[in-house]
């Protein structure tokens, strides 16, 4: 296939869009795809930003390296690219949550009980939403839930907005008849998501549950590094970038963990561009790399990063059987 991606890079995460192209690059050989690839920074001037977003109109998908949780001293970044994907009508936030038993060193419980854990957290993008947003975030889900296992659990909320959101999760899951519609409170939903992850598909949730439910997933994968974040609307294009806790900027590109970014770029090509083997095959790599460079780092209690080694250690997975041999 032929399809545009814009590559947006903020002042210290140059080296996540370029490790991005180089995976495009790679899915564009082997595959036989055409990825014509935009590289923008994310300007501060009027024309700059003016000429960012008629490029992202016209692309497919919008990759930044800019993180969806921003380092210190980068906050106007994170507003810049929430503008962008205001401008893009872009009004749902996903966070695709997957366990990579190898990457859970770090984590109190027992790896072995989550075994095929993969989960998107579904919410709108501002807690100030409007109505007709929040309700095309419910019918996003389902949406989602309907290329995936079928399974949508809506979370309840507080009283003030129980009536509201109840009404919009029931008037939308009779439009999906064959969608299994699941409601918890938000607390079974806490205490379930530690104790069972591999139960969950699609969770749709408040923005602020949605953070709280964030917060413990990344718990439970091993760090805020590993999360990738995407930005959707009504059509196929969408933002996608990492998720990071704090990174301190003058240590930002040498430290940061990439595994958020490629699973970025991995969430790009299977929702905006609908190359689902693509996106399973670096998914994969990852799932590999990762255990490759835990197994020779012998690391118990924190997972080690660094930029350039812990990318290469994957990108070396996407040349060696058995994620090669899918490709060709």
């Amino acid at each position: 296939m032929k399809a545009q991606i814009v590559v947006v890079h903020g002042r210290h995460t140059e080296s996540f869009t370029e490790q991005a192209c180089t995976l495009f690059d790679w899915v564009s050989e082997q595959f036989g795809h055409e990825l014509q690839l935009d590289r923008r920074p994310l300007g501060s001037s009027e024309a700059e930003w003016s000429g960012l977003v008629s490029a992202c109109n016209r692309a497919n998908a919008v990759l930044s390296g800019v993180p969806a949780t921003s380092p210190v001293g980068a906050d106007e970044e994170t507003l810049a690219l929430k503008r962008l994907g205001r401008e893009l009508s872009l009004f749902a936030s996903v966070r695709s949550f997957r366990l990579f038993p190898h990457a859970m060193t770090a984590m109190p419980l027992r790896p072995e009980q989550f075994g095929g854990s993969d989960a998107l957290i579904v919410s709108a993008g501002a807690p100030t939403a409007e109505h007709a947003e929040v309700r095309a975030t419910c019918q996003l889900a389902f949406r989602l839930a309907r290329h995936r296992w079928g399974h949508v659990t809506a979370v309840d909320t507080f009283p003030a907005l129980a009536s509201e959101w109840n009404a919009l999760i029931t008037e939308t899951a009779t439009e999906f008849p064959g969608i299994l519609l699941e409601r918890k409170p938000t607390r079974d939903v806490l205490l379930q998501l530690m104790s069972a992850p591999a139960h969950w598909d699609v969770i749709v949730a408040p923005p602020r549950i949605a953070d709280t439910l964030l917060d413990q997933g990344a718990l439970l994968a091993g760090s805020m590094g590993l999360l990738p974040h995407a930005l959707l609307g009504e059509g196929r294009q969408g933002l996608y970038q990492p998720l990071h806790g704090h990174v301190p900027e003058a240590r930002w590109e040498e430290h940061a963990n990439p595994t958020g970014g490629i699973l970025a770029a991995a969430m790009l090509l299977r929702h905006s561009l609908g190359l689902e083997r693509e996106a399973t095959v670096i998914e994969a790599a990852v799932a590999r790399g990762l255990a490759e460079w835990v197994r020779r780092r012998g690391v118990r209690g924190s997972l080690p990063v660094g930029t350039p080694r812990l990318f290469e250690t994957i990108q070396a997975q996407l040349t060696t059987d058995p994620f090669h041999s899918l490709a060709v």
